[in-house]
């Protein structure tokens, strides 16, 4: 459930937070029985909330609040000054709570804050890289005058990468990857230039040397996983290794297919980039190192491959959020383990069979690097397990469009360009083989 609500103020909350420590009134949300009984947060202990003037403060300024009645003088003093509708929609907290969620010092009241009791609508984001080549040969990136480590259009050493802005809404981020293609002040600097996107790119003259391209995801955390945890690092970091594991399941064996099988794998025994066991936790996050760049090649692949990696990853934490998170993991670990001891494990989670991940890390991990096949039918398992996800009423465009992708390239039916430039300037349709 997500609700807009008006926030408001205390004094009398500011005056007990310097009086009495003891009740931590910064860690609170105050609403009355009619404000709880209007949001449908009468059997519910926390909730979470973030400004909704920009998608980057679900991520940097949403914050976990205890809910507790609100005080009879607060109520009385906004019943007189407000309509009925919005005095049912007020919560109240302590005037440090406001700024660090509105992020402004000099008013007491905001309208445009979003309060969930549920995972409701995780971020995405993505940094993937691409090559510039001046005919074949091969241009180093941070070599090319203009185009520096920072920025939405960036070098990262050899490799040109973009740095959209993270979107709740997959589409925008699409569009804010478009934006960057068709309107950054960098581009003429790389305009000269094809730009090539695909699991590697082998330098010339360097033919024992490839160039893994990456095409990372961000996967956004919500609050109300991560505040049951906050003094359990080991176990925090095995929640989100557990979620890398299943997005390997379900989005990277199958995008092998897309990008092309043994381009996949050498990619990643050539590079040593992709490994299945290898992610990393950055600001609270997942940062999702599996894929290789290749779904850059066009915008339709990129809207099913982070569509699809969306609803994953809403689905885990919707689960881990309904469960408690301490519930979720409790069989999997003693809280002194660290993730290498739990990958064995994860096939015997309730979490694992929730999902029906039926290969176990290590065939995974053989799989990826191309030591295992994996027969048609488990893959075609994977891609009907897809549409059993407790998001995919709402993904299903997405998820739809990732299977039918999938089936294409099995057959060689899908017809992608490494040379993407055009395909997102121009707007050109994704080919397959019967047209």
């Amino acid at each position: 459930m997500k609700e807009g609500i008006i926030l408001v103020v205390s004094k009398k909350m500011d005056k007990n937070a310097e009086t009495n420590r003891r009740r931590n009134e910064h860690k609170l949300i105050r609403l009355g029985r009619k404000a709880r009984e209007n949001l449908g947060l009468m059997e519910d202990k926390v909730v979470e909330l973030w400004s909704d003037d920009d998608p980057k403060n679900k991520a940097n300024r949403s914050k976990v609040l205890h809910i507790y009645q609100a005080y009879s003088a607060d109520l009385k003093e906004v019943k007189k000054n407000m309509p009925k509708e919005e005095y049912l929609r007020v919560g109240f907290v302590t005037s440090q709570t406001f700024r660090y969620l509105c992020s402004d010092r000099h008013v007491d009241k905001a309208d445009n804050i979003w309060l969930a009791d549920s995972v409701e609508e995780i971020l995405v984001g993505a940094d993937p890289e691409f090559a510039l080549l001046d005919s074949d040969k091969f241009i180093y990136a941070a070599h090319v005058e203009g185009l520096s480590f920072n920025g939405e259009l960036a070098s990262d050493g050899p490799l040109a990468e973009l740095r959209p802005n993270p979107e709740i809404d997959v589409d925008k981020f699409i569009s804010n990857i478009k934006n960057i293609l068709t309107n950054n002040n960098r581009l003429e600097y790389i305009n000269g230039y094809r730009w090539y996107a695909h699991p590697y790119y082998n330098a010339e003259g360097e033919e024992n040397y490839v160039y893994g391209i990456g095409g990372h995801i961000h996967v956004g955390t919500p609050k109300l996983a991560l505040h049951e945890l906050e003094n359990d690092k080991p176990v925090q970091y095995s929640m989100f290794g557990i979620l890398n594991y299943i997005l390997n399941h379900f989005i990277a064996i199958p995008f092998m297919y897309i990008e092309g099988v043994d381009d996949s794998i050498k990619r990643r025994v050539k590079s040593g980039y992709g490994i299945g066991r290898y992610f990393r936790t950055d600001r609270e996050r997942l940062e999702y190192r599996v894929l290789s760049g290749a779904w850059l090649k066009h915008p339709t692949i990129a809207k099913a491959v982070v569509g699809t990696a969306k609803a994953i990853a809403e689905s885990y934490y919707k689960y881990v959020v309904d469960m408690s998170p301490k519930k979720a993991f409790k069989e999997a670990f003693n809280f002194n383990e660290n993730f290498n001891k739990l990958r064995a494990k994860i096939n015997n989670l309730a979490v694992a069979k929730e999902f029906a991940m039926f290969i176990s890390a290590d065939e995974i991990d053989d799989i990826l690097r191309g030591e295992a096949e994996l027969p048609r039918n488990e893959l075609k398992e994977i891609l009907k397990c897809l549409k059993k996800l407790p998001t995919y009423n709402k993904y299903s465009e997405y998820i739809d469009l990732f299977i039918e992708l999938v089936k294409y390239s099995l057959n060689d039916g899908l017809k992608a360009s490494p040379y993407f430039k055009t395909a997102w300037r121009q707007n050109k349709k994704l080919r397959y083989v019967e047209e």
